[in-house]
């Protein structure tokens, strides 16, 4: 976040951006709220692709992918800057691990190969639409090419 230029409170929501995701849902954004305030706990929750309590009422994973997409496409510039730093950071450490272990790295997620770049691919070319900073597209697009190469 600080790389591409983003503020305290970006750099904050993007240490925090899966918690509400993956960590109990609108309570922890009560949590976040509380702790960091308002924008970061919005920032936090317009970075989430669902809100759950219970882990396994989640909608499955394309379904949710699809949804915030749509979502992102309205987002504003703190949501984008940070979901670029994540999916970047994402893509990155995905595109290391395959370069070192090989495509068996696809086997640890609960997605294709294809549907994971997909997801990728769409996210780059939305947050590149909306010109988040070339310091975080740059790298992911790079990942992504990466990526392809091991499908």
């Amino acid at each position: 976040m600080l790389e591409a230029l983003g503020d305290e409170d970006q750099a904050i929501a993007g240490l925090l951006h899966d918690v509400a995701e993956d960590c109990g849902g609108e309570p922890r954004l009560r949590d976040i709220e509380e702790k960091f305030g308002s924008r970061v706990a919005r920032i936090v929750g317009g970075c989430s692709d669902s809100l759950t309590v219970n882990e396994n009422e989640k909608a499955p994973w394309a379904d949710r992918k699809r949804s915030h997409l749509a979502h992102l496409k309205v987002a504003g510039p703190d949501v984008l800057i940070v979901t670029a730093a994540d999916k970047t950071h994402n893509a990155r450490a995905i595109a290391s691990d395959l370069e070192a272990y090989g495509a068996v790295v696809w086997d640890r997620f609960n997605a294709s190969s294809s549907e994971i770049i997909w997801y990728y691919d769409s996210s780059y070319e939305l947050l590149s639409s909306a010109k988040v900073s070339q310091t975080l597209l740059i790298p992911l697009r790079a990942a992504i090419e990466v990526m392809k190469r091991y499908e």
